[in-house]
């Protein structure tokens, strides 16, 4: 298996411009090409400026979150992510089942030493993460101890931004999910 030009095409134009929206018709490769320009930008970050060779110093685990529909996980996303990275130092964790199973399945996994990227693939359903506004009626609006804040990382204007976020931990995302800073986040 290889890529096509136009799927090369797009993960080299992902690779470049980091936050894209990739619309292409159903069965053109955008699961491969999101994939090929994952595993490409980690390899463009672990090189030295200098000489352009692999950097040891710089290599860690990279983390990536897929949230995808829930036919997705194990019909798409899992199976593609063993058939296009089978030669990589790869782990797959796929967040399926209830909220207790998904958090026992996220608290229990530890990657090997010598693994390059951790997918972890969650359905959308679960995640259900919901803006925590002033417009709730009073009795229904969560109080500050209820809401979890994270902050998701962007790049504007050539600099790494945090963009603060808040969730109620009753829209059912998997405890501990959102307490990592993740390299990747997918939204299939």
């Amino acid at each position: 298996d290889s890529l096509r030009d136009y799927q090369r095409t797009g993960a080299h134009f992902l690779r470049r411009h980091g936050s894209v929206l990739l619309a292409d018709q159903p069965g053109l490769g955008k699961t491969i090409q999101t994939l090929g320009s994952i595993v490409a930008h980690a390899s463009m970050q672990d090189r030295d400026p200098t000489s352009h060779r692999p950097d040891p110093a710089k290599a860690h685990t990279r983390w990536h979150l897929i949230v995808t529909p829930k036919v997705a996980v194990n019909n798409v996303w899992v199976p593609e992510i063993g058939r296009w990275l089978r030669d990589k130092r790869v782990e797959t964790l796929a967040l399926t089942g209830t909220l207790a199973e998904r958090q026992a399945a996220l608290v229990g996994f530890s990657p090997r030493p010598e693994t390059e990227h951790v997918f972890v693939v969650v359905n959308l359903e679960s995640m259900r993460i919901k803006p925590v506004v002033d417009t709730y009626p009073k009795s229904l609006r969560p109080t500050a101890r209820e809401i979890i804040r994270f902050s998701v990382k962007k790049k504007v204007d050539g600099k790494q931004v945090k963009i603060p976020m808040a969730y109620h931990p009753e829209n059912g995302l998997v405890p501990g999910l959102l307490d990592r800073e993740w390299d990747t986040v997918v939204c299939d």
